[in-house]
This record gives C-alpha cells, sequence and structure tokens, in this order.
C-alpha cells in the first residue's frame, strides 16, 4: 500500500480514523488532530511522525508496535496501545486523563516509562514482575492474568478506586 495515499492535512479538527489500511508508517499523519486519533489494527511498529496533540483519544492497539515513542505527552481521553509487541512503555504519554490501556501486550515485563497519572491503568494479560513504573496517581488499577507478577512493589500507596489482581504470581502469606 502506497504511504502517500495517506498523506493529508497537517490539521484536523474533528476525529482522524485510518484503521485497518494496512499503514506501516504515520509519516503524513496530521500533527494535531482535534477529537481523536484512532489507527488500529495496522502492521505499524512505529508511532514517529504519528499526531503530537489530540483532542481525546489516541487508539493504536492491535498493531505490531515494539515502542510508544511519538506517542503525545499528554492524553485528554483514552490512550490504547494494548495487543501489541511493547517490552515497556517507555516514550509514552505522562498524564492520561482517562483510561490507559496496555493489556495484552505479552511481552511487556515492566511498566517503565508508564505515565505518571491517569484515571485508570489496565495491564493484565502481561508478563509484569512487579508494578515499578505504574502511575502513583490513579483511581483504578488492573493488573490481573500477571503470573509472573511476584511483587506489588510500585503500586500507589493510595487508590481511590479498585484495585483489581486476580491471577498473579504475588502469594499473600497471613498467620498460621
Amino acid at each position: 500500500v502506497s504511504q502517500s495515499r495517506y498523506e493529508g492535512p497537517k490539521k484536523v479538527g474533528g476525529y482522524y480514523l485510518c484503521s485497518f489500511n494496512e499503514i506501516t508508517s504515520l509519516k503524513g499523519c496530521p500533527e494535531s488532530v482535534g477529537e481523536s486519533f484512532i489507527c488500529t489494527n495496522n502492521p505499524l511498529t512505529s508511532l514517529e511522525y504519528g499526531p503530537r496533540t489530540v483532542g481525546m483519544d489516541y487508539n493504536v492497539e492491535s498493531c505490531f508496535l515494539t515502542s510508544l515513542k511519538g506517542a503525545p505527552k499528554v492524553i485528554p481521553g483514552y490512550f490504547g496501545c494494548s495487543y501489541n509487541d511493547l517490552k515497556n512503555l517507555l516514550g509514552g504519554p505522562e498524564h492520561v486523563e482517562d483510561n490507559f490501556s496496555c493489556s495484552s501486550n505479552l511481552n511487556m515485563t515492566s511498566l517503565e516509562g508508564g505515565p505518571k497519572s491517569a484515571w485508570e491503568i489496565n495491564c493484565d494479560d502481561c508478563k509484569l514482575e512487579t508494578l515499578e513504573g505504574c502511575p502513583q496517581n490513579v483511581n483504578v488499577i488492573n493488573c490481573s492474568n500477571n503470573i509472573s507478577l511476584r511483587s506489588f512493589k510500585g503500586a500507589p500507596e493510595s487508590i481511590e478506586g479498585s484495585f483489581v489482581a486476580m491471577e498473579v504470581g504475588v502469594r499473600i502469606v497471613t498467620g498460621k
């Protein structure tokens, strides 16, 4: 598929939707999207050349991403990078107002580089070993189905909402 087919305006006031197009590069994407950038189910390995700002959501789930380098630093809505080939979250956004979803990155062993704040983080079904790199300002954490998770080290001291940790490797031992 020719990449020139996707080159267009530098700024889009509404939504920019480019899912299921066999896109291998974000070169030519707008620098600014007023609403949501949705670019799922493409053979992307990098977010380089993607939008620097979005007004709402940024969704790049079910691609082949190996890095989040190039993602905007602030996401006013949802950030989705689930079902990729990420090992960590380096280069990703620093602040996500809504849900940060990095679930089902089957090679991800670390939340290193994760956002400093998010309303919710879903990091279930990965191979996390600890929660180091987890946002410290978060209302909900779902780290279920991380059998390699042997410690909750890195989890926030206080969570206003829910902490979901089903089917993890952490074993809690109480009195005899």
